[in-house]
């Protein structure tokens, strides 16, 4: 499950309206199913047009967002903190006029996200051969953890929360080794995870970490390996968080009886 579905009762709550959690979840998944992109901080986008474009395997056309100061000319000057300033829909290919224009909804194959998200699967993804992909959900503080406040406060200086981190894992890709890198950006999908698994597993002896003298570089330090007892419990966390999905399946697999 993902973090923004995990939060759906949170931002219910703090809307305070008067709708139930059947009509915010309705509405929640009409508005979800047509948005098609996401901004910097992964926060879904309804833009009027782009929501007609269908999904497809090999798309037509590619969406960027194009950020930049304010008073941006050509790429150079501006002020201020970087905003959106539009959207471009750029061609993958020459397209003939009365082609249908399509595009990718998600960036890698992942049959589970487009059900999840959208409401269907698509065509190409349900085969025996078809790409795969998985979908791996951590958070980087627990409310048990010992060190929960200092760990949320740490993150809310990185503009992060604690809700869960979504790592998805394209099965025509591979997996390599995590590297030791400090640029998120240029990171893989497999190391921006350790990291994060790194944060939420630092307890015991490495809690000292977390003291008021080194708390400012933690999330820095977290590139890196902190202890021998810190990376176990990191493949720990992984492991079990594979196991939670091998134990639905097995749950959706087994025989059920039914009372008569």
């Amino acid at each position: 499950m993902s973090g923004q579905a995990l939060q759906v009762r949170d931002d219910l709550e703090q809307l305070q309206g008067s709708a139930s959690l059947e009509d915010w979840t309705d509405a929640l998944a009409l508005v979800m199913s047509r948005t098609i992109c996401e901004d910097r901080d992964e926060r879904p986008m309804l833009i009027m047009g782009l929501d007609l474009m269908q999904a497809a395997e090999d798309p037509l056309v590619k969406i960027e967002l194009n950020y930049g100061k304010e008073g941006t000319v050509m790429g150079l000057g501006g002020k201020g903190p970087e905003k959106l300033l539009g959207i471009k829909l750029i061609a993958l290919e020459d397209i003939e006029a009365g082609v249908e224009l399509t595009t990718a909804y998600l960036p890698k194959p992942h049959a589970g996200g487009y059900l999840e998200r959208y409401g269907f699967v698509p065509g190409w993804l349900r085969g025996e051969l078809s790409e795969s992909a998985v979908q791996l959900s951590i958070a980087p503080a627990e409310e048990e953890d010992d060190f929960f406040g200092v760990k949320e406060s740490c993150l809310e200086d990185l503009g992060l929360t604690t809700a869960p981190l979504s790592f998805v894992f394209s099965l025509n890709e591979g997996i390599l080794a995590p590297r030791e890198s400090t640029e998120w950006e240029r990171k893989s999908e497999i190391e921006k995870m350790v990291q994060v698994l790194r944060f939420s597993t630092c307890s015991g002896s490495d809690s000292f970490l977390l003291d008021a003298v080194y708390i400012e570089r933690f999330w820095y330090n977290c590139n890196f390996r902190l202890s021998r007892n810190n990376e176990i419990l990191a493949c720990q966390t992984a492991m079990a968080e594979c196991d939670r999905w091998l134990e639905r399946f097995d749950d959706l697999e087994a025989p059920r009886s039914y009372l008569s």
